[in-house]
Order: structure tokens, then sequence, then C-alpha cells
């Protein structure tokens, strides 16, 4: 999946050998022939029943009311893109369009979606209730594209095949989740997909839904990672079973705050969920426990919890994580902080049948935990200002344990190396927390470097990336850098992504 996703990090859009470019304009006509940017066709239903693979459709700026539903599938080496003309916006809405999506795909594969716009689709003057909805369809990318005050999710992936992969990358979902059903972004069903770059805010009500990013009801190998989600009714990252077999998930590098839950994973309705694992996350400032594992139904085996930043959480509850799931097995609780509790870093209602808790900062010991935790303060850089990089001389440098596969994979948060030696003595081990202190003095492992074969059109040329999306030229100079301004957060938190 890490090599997928670095494919599509580097290529935007691969024009196949006779491909097409229409355009979409509000001043067109779906009768002209050819198409060009000078004599665009008025519809967008039009591109999407004309499209085949290798073309694609540019939609200049204005509101369209209507759906986008293609009518044929791209192919592996051509695909079908869909997208706003480039420094235009590009908005759809749905009045008298009815349920679904007002992007909507169904058994159709190879698809790409750039830098659109749905808003309203709250099911209000009868308009559908989500803003994109993926049904049977494989190899479909999302990107770049903003979700406005749907009822239900933004984006819906649900009831795929046996041969998934779906991206969803650099999308805002603002207001999802208006009393209806499902998840801000909602992933069921699916297997192999990557959530990425993602931010999800300021969520509806949540009486019937509304958990930020949830991967549940049979989905398996997934990835959700540098996702900022916030200012959300129910939780941040949720997994969960449901009543079918979930496993092989892992969420990593992502910002949880202002939310009722931080990150966790439950079986509802008797579903098993396997191989899930949450590391180098930072959860703040929500009204429970910032990690959980409930609602124990089914099997739950290998949960992990590696080396997240856990501030602030369960400010009703006084607890940074809770435990109500006896039939949960094999849980490793290891290099986290739990900071700004009220109480107790855990709260037991129901403990696993097995679980290894060990190498954790607290103010304050767990009861039968203690051997499980150094008692210290954490040291934040700015913990007000939500920066919870370690400060020199925090008791969480190099305390860690290495006893896991995710301590050199893919750097800390901010990518950068783990497992250096923070308070050079000599010896370099992993800091606890999402964040390695980045000592003057330290060398330590680089995050692993992923080779990725790039195939423009039907040439193949290999390519080395590392773990941070860059590509790495022998020899070369300083890579570009990107930084992403999250809505809400100061410039000098801004993420830098590097291509």
């Amino acid at each position: 999946m890490i090599r997928k996703s670095l494919m599509i990090l580097a290529v935007a859009i691969i024009v196949a050998p006779h491909a097409r470019t229409y355009y979409v304009a509000k001043n067109g006509n779906d009768g002209n022939n050819p198409c060009t940017i000078n004599a665009p066709w008025l519809t967008i239903a039009k591109a999407a029943n004309t499209l085949t693979a290798g073309d694609t459709v540019l939609i200049r700026a204005g509101a369209y009311n209507e759906r986008l539903q293609p009518a044929n599938s791209g192919t592996a080496n051509a695909r079908i893109h869909f997208s706003a003309y480039p420094g235009e916006s590009v908005t759809l809405q749905g009045d008298g369009l009815g349920g679904q999506g007002i992007v909507f795909t169904n058994g159709k594969d190879y698809l790409s979606f750039f830098g659109l716009r749905t808003a309203n689709t709250d099911n209000a003057s009868n308009r559908p209730e989500t803003g994109f909805w993926i049904i049977n369809s494989s190899y479909v990318t999302i990107r770049g594209c903003y979700t406005y005050n749907t009822e239900s999710s933004g984006i819906i992936v649900s009831e795929q095949g046996a041969d998934d992969h779906i991206y969803i990358d650099s999308n805002k979902v603002e207001k999802a989740c208006n009393d209806g059903a499902q998840e801000c972004i909602s992933i069921a069903k699916c297997n192999t997909f990557e959530i990425t770059r993602n931010e999800v805010f300021n969520g509806g009500p949540g009486t019937n839904g509304g958990e930020g990013i949830d991967c549940k009801f049979g989905s398996s190998n997934g990835k959700v990672a540098y996702n900022y989600v916030h200012n959300l009714s129910r939780q941040g990252l949720y997994a969960d079973a449901w009543s079918m077999a979930t496993s092989n998930i892992e969420y990593c590098g992502n910002i949880v705050h202002d939310c009722q839950f931080g990150l966790g994973a439950a079986s509802e309705q008797g579903g098993t969920l396997t191989g899930i694992t949450f590391h180098d996350n930072v959860v703040y400032n929500t009204d429970g426990p910032g990690m959980y594992i409930l609602m124990s139904a089914g099997p739950m085996g290998d949960l992990y919890f590696v080396n997240n930043t856990v501030h602030n959480t369960g400010t009703g509850w006084g607890q940074g994580m809770w435990f109500n799931g006896p039939q949960a097995a094999n849980v490793i609780v290891r290099n986290n902080i739990f900071s700004g509790l009220s109480g107790q870093p855990f709260y037991v209602q129901a403990a696993p049948s097995s679980w290894t808790v060990d190498h954790n900062l607290a103010a304050t010991a767990q009861s039968g935990q203690a051997s499980g935790f150094i008692i210290g303060t954490p040291q934040y850089v700015n913990s007000t200002g939500g920066d919870f990089h370690l400060k020199s001389g925090s008791p969480g440098i190099d305390a860690g344990s290495s006893d896991t596969k995710y301590a050199t994979s893919l750097g800390d948060l901010d990518r950068k190396n783990r497992i250096i030696d923070g308070d050079c003595n000599g010896t370099a081990t992993i800091d606890m927390g999402a964040y390695e202190y980045q000592s003057p003095c330290a060398t330590g492992i680089a995050p692993r470097q992923i080779r990725q074969s790039i195939k423009p059109s039907s040439s193949q040329q290999s390519r080395l990336f590392d773990a941070r999306g860059r590509a790495i030229t022998p020899g070369a100079g300083p890579q570009r850098t990107m930084r992403m301004h999250r809505a809400g957060t100061p410039l000098s938190r801004a993420k830098a992504f590097t291509w």
C-alpha cells in the first residue's frame, strides 16, 4: 500500500497514448463536436456518459446541479479523470436528484476525481445524502476534493469486491453526518485502501453517527495516515468489525483533538477484529478517553497502541485509555505518553484476556500496572499551543522499548528518524510518544526506503523513494517542500510534505 500511494503522489495524471481532454462550462453546449476549451459541453452528465479509458474532463468554475455518475471504466494504464479546471472552483449540488451520492460510482473501475466540491447534500429538497459514494468499484482515487454539509458521510466506500484499491487523499470533509447514519469518512467491505492527509472537521450533532474516519465491516489491508481530525461530536478514528471479520489496518501519524473520544477499536456486533495498530498519533482535548477498546461483542486480537501522545483526554472521565474488551487478546500498550489527566492513565472496566503494558510515561502509575509506567512530566514544547514535541531533558527521551516493528518503519509523526541517541549517552534508543527528540548529537536509524516502480504509458522506470514520500536521486540536492496549512492551525505548526 505504501508503494502504491507513493506512485500516486509522484504521478498526478498519466495520459494514455490516445487520450482525449474534454471541457465543461456554464456557457457550454452539449452539442459541441468537437468539444474544446473554446467550445465546451454544458453538463457534467454529458462528460460522464462520454468519457472512456484514458480520457480527462476539465470542469470550469461554477455550481452544477447534477450528479456525476461515470458510465464507463478506465483501465490499469488509462484511467478516466474528472477534474476541476486548474485554479477554478467547481461545486456540485443535488436539488431534486434523490438519494445516493452527488458523485456516485457503482461497478466502475480506474477512476480519479480531483479538486471537486460537493455542497449541501443534506437530503433536503430531495437531495443526495453523501458527497462521494463509491460502490463495487476498484482503483478509485479521490484527491483534493471538499465535501460540505452532508446528511450522511462526506465520503463513503461500501460493498466492494475482492480487489479494491481505494485512495482518499488530501480532501476536506466538513459538517458531515448531520443526523444521518455512517461516519464522516466511512470505509466498509473494502480490501486495500489508503486514507491519507485529509482534514475532517466541524461534524454534525452525531445523533446517529458521525465518527471521523471509520474502517469497518469486513475491511482489510488499509492505512489511515497523517489525517487531521478535529471538532467532532463522536470519535476521531475508529476500527469496528461490526459483524464481519476486519483486519490489518494501520493508523499512524494522525492528529485528533476536540472530539468525543480519540482513537480506538471495537467489535460492536460480533465480528472478529485483528491486526489493528495505532502508532505515532497525537490525541488531545477529548471529552472521553484518548484511546479505547470497547464493546467486545466478538473476538479481538493483536491490537497495538504504540508511541502515541495522549494529552488532556477524558475530561469528563479522568483517564487516558479505556478498556472494556474482555474478549480482546494480545493487546500491547507501549511507548505512549499520557499527560494532563485528572485520574489514572487507564479506566479498566473489563480487562483484555491478555495484555502487555510497558514503557509508558504518565504523571501517576496505573493500579496493577506500576511496572509499565515511568512517572514524570513529559516536558512538551508547548502543549497549550498543540506542540507535543519533547524538550531536552524530558524523561520520555531514550526511554522507550524498541521491541516493536513500528519503531523504525516510517519514523515518528514528523517522519523523522526513530531510534536515535537523544540524550547523547552514546546509545540510540527510541523515545516515548509520537515525536522523536531530534538531538543535535544524534545519529540513528532512518525511516526505511521503499523502491517504487512507475509506469508512464507502456514503459517502466524504477525510482527510489524514502518513507517520507521523497524521490531519491543519487547526488541530488535538497528536494522541493510544500507546506500544507491546516485550517485553524498556526503556520508554524503546518505539516511539511516533501516530494
